[in-house]
């Protein structure tokens, strides 16, 4: 009875471990929000009603290192955009301040359809968006797309 307890016991632990990884692993592939930036990326908000107008619904939005990243779905019959806004100080890292939207580096995707962040990597300045059907990577510094295979 006693070694019965003891499997039971290793084996929760176990199923726990496994678990945990893979809660682990899927949020390093989570498709971040729309409102990982704060309420000034809701459609509701000045900026975010602007970005909306022009360019679609907002996709994801989130920092990638000191640079605040978006993407939209794009409108009917034109492609999602890249957004970038590379910031140099607190104030503009703050979720709270509004960005105008003057103020960001619009990148139109290469393929008709939305623009989906699918991960990002801070220590290389790029992020992986998914852009009708194929990925490319996004360079936050030159503001260039490149085939995912390249």
């Amino acid at each position: 009875m006693k070694r019965f307890g003891v499997a039971l016991a290793f084996g929760a632990c176990a199923v726990a471990l496994v678990l945990a990884s893979v809660v682990a692993a899927n949020s390093l592939f989570a498709v971040p929000a729309p409102t990982d930036c704060g309420t000034w990326s809701s459609p509701q908000s000045v900026t975010g009603a602007a970005i909306t107008a022009q360019y679609g619904e907002i996709r994801n939005c989130l920092l990638v290192d000191k640079t605040w990243v978006l993407t939209t779905l794009g409108r009917v019959g034109s492609a999602g955009v890249v957004a970038t806004l590379p910031c140099a100080d607190a104030t503009c890292l703050d979720p709270r301040i509004d960005h105008p939207l003057s103020a960001w580096n619009i990148s139109v995707a290469p393929n008709p359809g939305g623009a989906t962040v699918l991960r990002s990597d801070p220590t290389n300045g790029r992020v992986l968006v998914s852009n009708g059907g194929r990925e490319f990577f996004f360079d936050l510094r030159s503001l260039i797309f490149s085939p995912a295979g390249s």
